[in-house]
């Protein structure tokens, strides 16, 4: 075909009959197949070769980083399935039964309505074509009431691999999401390009966290918002295109999850994006339970295996004024006071002792977070 005729440009290191072959494939017989089931469109063939002969006529240092970059995605083999070329692996819908386990960690995150919603998403995808997807959220609270671990855990949790976070009130949070041009030093791929890609292990449908969303400014020139409008418009996230390799990819499989202190300071058109949650303080019996997911979450580490997961009333009372960061820290180095007190013959079911979280250096900064009765 007319395409398929057109001078190639073949990449260093290729014979140009079989790069030849390899794009003939590529045009004739992706765009007519059908992928994989679970796997995602990710880019357009034609796009993608029509983009590789533009760098192949132009000269300079980023440049050659665009075309280093753009190689790795083009010059492997046909798969078995030339239809799944230029696609990318999508996470399925894990067993229903995984939100329990948050629900006990994140009682507070339960009473926002978060996993109840998440549920919800999980059976709409798996009633679907069994791949995970959810709307986007936003979890506002005051700090420390465990946003930024709860994204994690959920990650844990659904079996995502592919996770970014970025922190949205630093300067250059846009340049992090969306790339900056091959025509700027220290020019690079952005996050979004990075996750997707296969040839970085990429997923289509990706965990991405945005810390401090309340902080963007819409005045910055590096300010990530203007990329997020695209991103989290689901047609307008079909079309997105990154500055260092401009052509179109597929990016509206992407779960989004934002946090922030306080919702109102958000652009109208931004917010509107999302779906919200206030999450509450926790009440006193929320923290315990809380404390609990911590040490169990440790549980998982090595030096885990020689304790109990029984945490008595006296180690739970000190933890109770603490934010989740905090627990994890006095948790952890209670363990190692725990292992030195029963001595290196005795690393068998050990249990937390009083005395093993309270002889903790508080620290002159440390700032206790109330709870609710």
């Amino acid at each position: 075909n007319e395409v398929s005729q057109r001078q190639l440009n073949c990449p260093t290191g290729h014979d140009r009959e079989s790069w030849a072959l390899f794009y003939d494939q590529v045009v004739t017989r992706v765009l007519e197949g059908i992928p994989s089931p679970h796997r995602h469109r990710l880019l357009d063939p034609e796009e993608v070769f029509a983009f590789w002969d533009s760098l192949s006529n132009s000269k300079g240092e980023g440049v050659d980083r665009t075309r280093e970059c753009f190689q790795e995605l083009i010059e492997g083999a046909i798969p078995d399935n030339p239809a799944d070329l230029f696609t990318v692996p999508l996470a399925t819908v894990p067993d229903l039964k995984v939100l329990e386990s948050l629900s006990g960690e994140f009682p507070h995150f339960a009473r926002a309505g978060v996993i109840d919603a998440l549920s919800e998403a999980l059976f709409l995808a798996r009633a679907g074509d069994g791949t995970l997807s959810f709307d986007p959220m936003l979890l506002l609270g005051d700090p420390c009431v465990g946003k930024s671990r709860f994204f994690r855990r959920l990650a844990q949790v659904l079996g995502i691999h592919s996770t970014f976070e970025i922190d949205c009130a630093i300067s250059s949070a846009g340049w992090i999401l969306a790339g900056s041009s091959s025509t700027w030093a220290g020019s690079k791929p952005g996050e979004i390009l990075t996750l997707l890609t296969s040839y970085r292990g990429g997923l289509g449908n990706p965990l991405v966290f945005l810390d401090e969303i309340d902080k963007v400014r819409e005045t910055r020139d590096t300010s990530p918002i203007h990329t997020l409008y695209t991103l989290l418009e689901p047609e307008g996230a079909k079309r997105f295109r990154d500055e260092f390799c401009p052509i179109r990819m597929d990016a509206s499989r992407i779960l989004w999850i934002a946090a922030g202190n306080e919702g109102d300071l958000l652009p109208a058109p931004l917010r509107s994006r999302f779906r919200i949650f206030s999450i509450p303080t926790p009440t006193l019996g929320e923290k315990r339970d809380i404390a609990k997911g911590i040490w169990n979450e440790l549980l998982d580490k090595p030096w885990g295996r020689h304790f109990t997961a029984f945490l008595p009333d006296s180690v739970l009372d000190p933890l109770i004024p603490l934010s989740p960061r905090e627990m994890g820290t006095r948790l952890r180095s209670a363990a190692g006071r725990a292992l030195a007190r029963v001595g290196v013959r005795n690393f068998k079911a050990i249990e937390l002792k009083a005395e093993d979280v309270c002889r903790h250096t508080e620290s002159r900064n440390s700032k206790a977070i109330g709870f609710r009765e």
